[in-house]
This record gives C-alpha cells, sequence and structure tokens, in this order.
C-alpha cells in the first residue's frame, strides 16, 4: 500500500507536467499574439495622434489666416477714416482762411448793422469750424490708438502663424520620416 502511494506520488508530477506543457505552451504563444497586437495598436494610436495635432494645427492655421484678413480689413478702413480726416481737416482749414479774410474786408461797410451781423456769422462759422476741428482731432487720436493696437493684433497673429506653419511642417516631416 505504501508503494503505490510512492508510486502516485511520483507519477503525478509526469502526469501534470505533460498536461502543464501545453497549456503553457498555449499561455506563451498568446501572450506572443496580444504583446505583437498591443505593439502595432500603439504604433497606429500614435499615428492618429501625430493626424489629430496635424489637423488641428491646420484648423489654428486657417482661423489665423481669417483673423489677420479680418484686422488687415480693419486697417484699410482706418486708414479710409484717417484720410477724410485729413481731407476734411485741410476744407475746414480753407474755410478758416477765407473767414478771416471776409472778417478783415469789413471794416469799410457803409452800415454797422451789416458790420455787426455779417462778424456774427463769421464767427459762428469760426467756432463751428474749430469745434469740428477738435471733435476730428478726438476721432483721429482714437482711430490712431485703434491702428496701433490692431497692427500690434496683425504682429502678433503673423507670428502665431509662421510658428502654426513651423509646426505642421514638422509635423509633416515627421509623418513622411515614418
Amino acid at each position: 500500500m505504501l508503494m503505490d502511494e510512492l508510486n502516485r506520488e511520483v507519477d503525478l508530477p509526469d502526469i501534470l507536467s505533460n498536461k502543464l506543457k501545453p497549456l503553457m505552451e498555449n499561455v506563451l504563444t498568446e501572450s506572443y499574439h496580444l504583446q505583437h497586437l498591443s505593439e502595432h495598436l500603439k504604433h497606429k494610436e500614435l499615428q492618429r495622434v501625430g493626424e489629430v495635432k496635424e489637423l488641428r494645427s491646420k484648423d489654428l492655421i486657417h482661423t489665423l489666416q481669417q483673423q489677420l484678413s479680418a484686422t488687415e480689413e480693419q486697417n484699410r478702413m482706418l486708414r479710409e477714416i484717417l484720410k477724410a480726416f485729413i481731407e476734411l481737416q485741410i476744407e475746414l482749414m480753407d474755410e478758416q482762411a477765407f473767414i478771416r479774410r471776409e472778417l478783415k474786408k469789413t471794416p469799410h461797410q457803409s452800415l454797422q448793422e451789416e458790420k455787426l451781423m455779417f462778424s456774427t456769422e463769421l464767427q459762428e462759422k469760426l467756432c463751428t469750424s474749430e469745434n469740428k476741428v477738435q471733435s476730428l482731432q478726438l476721432e483721429l487720436s482714437s482711430s490712431q490708438q485703434q491702428l496701433s493696437a490692431t497692427e500690434e493684433q496683425n504682429r502678433a497673429l503673423w507670428e502665431m502663424l509662421m510658428a502654426c506653419e513651423a509646426r505642421v511642417e514638422e509635423a509633416e516631416k515627421e509623418k513622411e520620416a515614418e
């Protein structure tokens, strides 16, 4: 009886070994396949991440180009306002010179009332013209500040656009290298 038990104990490891060996081979094979599949999927995922980054960069470049176009349009409009302001200022200066000339001509008119009325009208025109000049100067100052701010925005947008284009080129080079 003792001998039978000993034989069983001796045979048991061999039996277990023979049964476990194919299972171990199966486990190792599956493990290898899973590792290979994992590496393959990881590579695919990295490619997708690169594609997403490239798409985001292109979208950002497109957005920046649109903003740059809008600010360039604002700059153009501000320049037109500035040009109109300068033209109005020249016109106003011409009117003021005319008023001053007319004021100098009036001393020899016959009736004192006509002189006074004409002088009052001219002074009112002069006052109105001076108010226009002040208003236009304020508008010019505001427009110049806007123009400066817009130019600064343009410069910043241009720098961002250049940086994005560099990133896109770098991503394309990396993509080509792969």
